[in-house]
């Protein structure tokens, strides 16, 4: 009986964790994929009682995983126009945008907006790589950033639509079809690009990586401990109508079936607030690494700014000195040619400082990761090692709960065919 309880909730807890994929010079990185399991069920009726039990199919292997993974997503060049539809260089762009922001404006459900923008977001890339094969290489950088903004919005309503809702958000799946989708759309186009440009995206698809998977946990987690929420509610109930019964081993039983499922319950709850925890701290990094990218774009912006002014006062300069006389113009331009000597040293300084801090931001973000990554990992053994503890319980309990009804119904058959014998020889004597 516990076992139908353990059974339902891993279904449950299995279901659904998809992560996603995207290109580098040399191949596929950021992998990381967790198989959809499914659940059979089998109605048995025995003594005027349903057991219902649930049985995961067996896994796939990781290989099998990615081999049906790349298989899905695969998309070609007709695939991808078809994806793009009005181009940013037609006279009609501005009208599809349009009509795509009045959508969002009146669509209400987080869920829905989820959708809807990861759907724009697949449009966006198949923009982009459309472009950089024209040459557009401005048009496809404008529409690129438009495609991670919106796909960080569309990660942000799934979130918050799965934080919001008891049950499990029915979107995710389409949120994740959607983005593996847009990154095989994007390989198509990272080659043809400067590799300074390819790796900032990089950079940033890594992160959006990160806060999906994060997301697909949590989910997964809530799923999971909403599952066993039920069973718990249903095994309340069973043992109310088995204390209405009167029967004392019937009552038993279902008390220690409500012990389990509560039990259950409540290491899921821990795992759901672990997952949750886990997601705030990967949103809380990309936060921190978008803010330090920021700050070092601001930093050399501002330099730039200094230099550029300052040459515009040396042209200047220069140019009110060849109006002078030819004694006065010659020394102008060595003062000129000094002044452009300290503008030099003073970018070349600026930029090695710039490059040092990016440089001193980046290993410390890495250093970050790679410690919330061990962490995820670890509580995701344990969290595995007390699902298969309680499992092992929940058999050895079951067993011995079938036990003890076996050997109920053995002596109420025993008392029955005694009382039997009984009426049978009062019948004779009479």
């Amino acid at each position: 009986m516990k076992r139908q309880i353990i059974a339902m909730t891993l279904a449950a807890y299995l279901t659904g964790i998809s992560g996603t994929v995207y290109a580098s010079g040399e191949g596929i990185v950021g992998t990381n994929q967790v198989t959809t399991e499914t659940a059979s069920e089998t109605m048995n009726e025995e003594t005027a009682k349903t057991t219902t039990e649930v049985t995961p199919e067996t896994p796939a292997t990781g290989e099998e995983n990615e081999e049906k993974n790349q298989e899905e997503v695969k998309v070609d060049e007709g695939e991808v126009e078809d994806s793009a539809g009005v181009l940013p260089n037609s006279l009609f762009y501005s009208i599809e945008r349009g009509i795509e922001e009045l959508q969002i404006a009146i669509t209400q459900s987080e869920e829905k907006l989820a959708e809807l923008k990861a759907k724009f977001a697949e449009e966006r890339v198949a923009e982009a790589a459309i472009m950089t094969s024209e040459g557009e290489e401005e048009l496809a950088s404008k529409v690129t950033d438009e495609y991670i903004n919106m796909l960080a919005s569309a990660t942000e309503h799934i979130n918050k639509a799965i934080e919001a809702k008891d049950e499990a958000v029915e979107n995710l799946a389409v949120l994740n079809e959607y983005y593996e989708k847009s990154q095989e759309i994007l390989k198509t186009m990272l080659e043809k690009l400067p590799e300074d440009t390819r790796l900032a995206i990089e950079n940033e698809l890594k992160e959006q990586d990160k806060t999906i998977t994060a997301v697909n946990s949590f989910y997964a987690a809530k799923k999971a401990f909403f599952a066993a929420k039920e069973e718990f509610k249903k095994a309340k109930a069973e043992l109310e109508v088995a204390k209405q019964s009167g029967d004392a081993e019937a009552i038993k039983i279902a008390e220690e079936k409500v012990k389990a499922a509560e039990a259950l319950k409540d290491e899921l709850e821990g795992l759901k607030d672990a997952a949750e925890a886990s997601k705030e701290e990967v949103k809380e990094l990309v936060k921190q690494t978008e803010k330090a990218i920021s700050s070092a774009i601001k930093e050399t912006e501002k330099a730039n700014e200094k230099i550029t002014k300052v040459e515009e006062k040396a042209l200047d300069a220069e140019k009110t000195v060849q109006e002078k006389a030819d004694k006065t113009e010659q020394k102008a331009i060595e003062k000129a040619k000094k002044q452009e000597a300290k503008v030099q040293a003073l970018e070349n300084k600026t930029q090695e400082k710039t490059e040092e801090k990016a440089k001193k931001v980046e290993e410390k973000l890495n250093e970050s990761q790679k410690k919330a990554a061990e962490k995820a990992k670890e509580e995701s053994k344990k969290a595995e090692e007390k699902l298969k503890e309680a499992e092992e319980r929940a058999k050895e309990a079951a067993k011995k709960a079938e036990q003890k009804l076996k050997e109920s119904q053995e002596k109420e058959a025993e008392k029955a065919v005694e009382k039997v014998k009984q009426t049978e020889n009062t019948e004779k004597n009479k």
